[in-house]
């Protein structure tokens, strides 16, 4: 099992890949790169690895097409733990996300700015 450090690691690491992507020309401290992880890019993007259709991912994972394409958009909040957690088992096995990261997607969105930006100089000093 992974620590908080590693996974946060990993998170940094898969957010600098995700700004590369969207050529994003200047690179961000770890504390602004968390709090930009935005969990709907982060869904939507695994959905799109996963080759799967919305109604695919919504049919394995019990949920309604319409309500994934809430989440995928950004139109809704952050899922349950509940269904972050099916989430996760559902597209882990065919992407490169693992099981717990659409749970710690959707709590850093949760978390207010100033109180992720104190936990992450906690965590780095």
């Amino acid at each position: 099992m992974k620590s908080i450090e590693q996974r946060l690691t990993e998170l940094e690491a898969k957010m600098i890949t995700l700004e590369n992507e969207i050529n994003i020309k200047e690179k961000l401290p770890i504390n602004k790169c968390l709090s930009k992880l935005k969990y709907s890019d982060l869904l939507y993007k695994t959905i799109r690895e996963s080759g799967w259709s919305m109604r695919e991912v919504a049919r394995r994972c019990d949920i309604s097409q319409s309500y994934l394409s809430l989440l995928c958009n950004g139109e809704a909040p952050p899922a349950s733990d509940e269904t972050n957690r099916v989430l996760g088992k559902v597209l882990s096995p065919v992407t490169d996300i693992e099981k717990d990261e659409f749970l710690i997607a959707a709590y850093l969105e949760k978390i207010p700015s100033e109180v992720l930006d104190k936990l992450l100089k906690l965590n780095l000093a």
